[in-house]
């Protein structure tokens, strides 16, 4: 069985979704899975949004600094009703690890956030496919790590229950955490590095190819 074709990538979230200023212009996540940048990653030549659908287009709603809640209050609001099929990477949660800005209080709040992400999603479009990814370890000591099991396991469940694949960003990234010198693959703020970048596409790729 064929994969689905899609009108559009919608990628919602964090910072492991945008063109970021850690990547550069097109250079994010969706930008590498909506088209490769072939001079950078020849080895991904035609393993692409464009070269399987040529007329699908790439809507980015993932703003820098993006917590669970204001993916939810912010970019839900920018995703307009679709009856085609589409493509939607989700990428939440990072950021409340990490305390930042308007940041979920526990794991069940950021399993709330989610459910509700996705709820805004089923209303908007009438036929999604969603990829939902997980939270890397910014190895910043025992307390962070005891909240991103937790997290991750929230997020898991929201997967799981919404049919979505989950994106494993935390085993993947094992190794390559911020503190891991020339191999890091994201900053200490969990922004993916150009290599990060091309590791989340990596993933989002292998999840549609097994669609």
């Amino acid at each position: 069985m064929s994969a689905p074709r899609f009108d559009a990538l919608i990628a919602v979230g964090d910072n492991l979704c945008i063109d970021s200023a850690s990547v550069g212009a097109h250079r994010g996540p969706a930008s590498l899975l909506y088209r490769n940048r072939d001079a950078e990653w020849p080895e991904f030549h035609g393993r692409d949004m464009v070269t399987r659908d040529p007329a699908a287009r790439l809507l980015i709603f993932g703003q820098d600094g993006a917590t669970a809640k204001t993916t939810l209050s912010h970019q839900m609001k920018r995703v307009g009703n679709a009856d085609d099929p589409v493509l939607v990477t989700v990428t939440a949660g990072a950021k409340d690890l990490l305390k930042m800005g308007d940041c979920v209080g526990d794991a069940d709040q950021l399993y709330e956030a989610l459910v509700a992400v996705f709820d805004e999603l089923g209303r908007r479009l009438a036929e999604a496919y969603f990829m939902l990814g997980n939270i890397p370890d910014p190895g910043a000591g025992d307390d962070v790590s005891a909240t991103l099991v937790e997290y991750n396991a929230a997020i898991a469940d929201v997967a799981r229950e919404q049919g979505a694949s989950l994106i494993d960003i935390c085993s993947h990234f094992e190794g390559h955490g911020p503190k891991s010198g020339e191999d890091a693959w994201l900053t200490p703020v969990l922004d993916p590095t150009p290599e990060g970048a091309h590791q989340i596409r990596t993933l989002f790729w292998q999840a549609l190819m097994e669609f």
